[in-house]
């Protein structure tokens, strides 16, 4: 039947699928492991794993198919252009042409999970939205006018990668003490000289008054309070949505975060900027490639 769509969200531990109503009822979701390191030694696994999920999904039917991946989409919409250091093989394979489907349409994963919140989550009414996705890395999306800005290239959006600190170490795009740098969870290993191995260690810590965690802490706050309101400054949004696993952490992140905005954030006429919780979690990306697809089939 036309009136269902299929997204698939790939990411580099777990990949998701869902089969969705145009109404936007979900009538199925499926969830497996990427296994991206035995596709690094040149087997295809993933590539596999996702067209049997496609053809799980469908059941024969041509349905059309949105598939969020981490990377930069090529012009056509067909595969991803430019994804460096994970997922090897994704660049440039034509998702069309592997699952035969010419209604096959590829977005970012950060642009899909905004279209989820936008549709369906925390960013419903609104116009001008600013998404943080807080995880391995700090990833981003924005809505303007109600539709994603994603500009020149593909590349609008990769909020993590402003710069903080033009001293500090470089980032994986080769630019010095990024927001990401300061705030993923990649690298919090270094950043806590070898104490805690995830930021959800630390938080931990921090919750039972370990002294070094909440010191910690409140730097990586600090900076990530600082870095969203120099994003404000730039981009003005309505409102900004935190997603990602860091942003679990609850009231551990929002309660200091909204006490540091008070000292950071341009508020003309005391007006501040609403600072939520993403709505869609686990397939959010799933969500948002299926009303990708469904919109751009239309």
């Amino acid at each position: 039947m036309e009136d269902r769509v299929i997204g698939i969200d790939l990411g580099g531990t777990h990949i998701k699928g869902i089969l969705m109503s145009k109404d936007g009822e979900i009538l199925q979701k499926l969830h497996r492991k990427t296994d991206d390191q035995e596709a690094s030694r040149g087997f295809t696994i993933w590539q596999e794993r996702i067209k049997e999920m496609v053809e799980e999904l469908s059941e024969g039917n041509s349905y059309a198919v949105g598939i969020s991946a981490p990377g930069l989409p090529r012009a056509d919409g067909k595969a991803i252009a430019y994804m460096p250091g994970r997922l090897e093989g994704l660049e440039d394979f034509d998702w069309s042409n592997y699952i035969n489907n010419p209604q096959t349409f590829v977005l970012n994963d950060a642009v899909a999970a905004l279209l989820a919140e936008r549709n369906f989550g925390a960013a419903q009414g609104y116009q001008h939205v600013m998404l943080l996705t807080l995880g391995t890395g700090v990833g981003g999306a924005l809505l303007i006018h109600g539709k994603p800005y994603i500009g020149n290239l593909s590349r609008a959006g990769h909020l993590g990668h402003i710069s903080l600190n033009p001293d500090a170490e470089t980032g994986i795009l080769d630019l010095p003490g990024t927001l990401e740098y300061f705030v993923g969870n990649a690298t919090i290993i270094k950043r806590s000289m070898g104490k805690f191995s995830s930021t959800h260690e630390m938080v931990e810590a921090y919750k039972s008054g370990d002294h070094y965690a909440t010191q910690l802490w409140m730097d990586t706050l600090k900076k990530l309070a600082i870095g969203i309101s120099s994003l404000i400054n730039v981009i003005s949004p309505e409102l900004i949505i935190l997603g990602g696993g860091i942003s679990q952490a609850g009231a551990a992140l929002f309660d200091p975060l909204q006490e540091l905005m008070k000292t950071y954030e341009w508020r003309p006429g005391g007006v501040s900027t609403p600072i939520v919780a993403a709505q869609m979690k686990e397939f959010a990306g799933a969500i948002g490639a299926a009303v990708y697809a469904l919109d751009t089939s239309l």
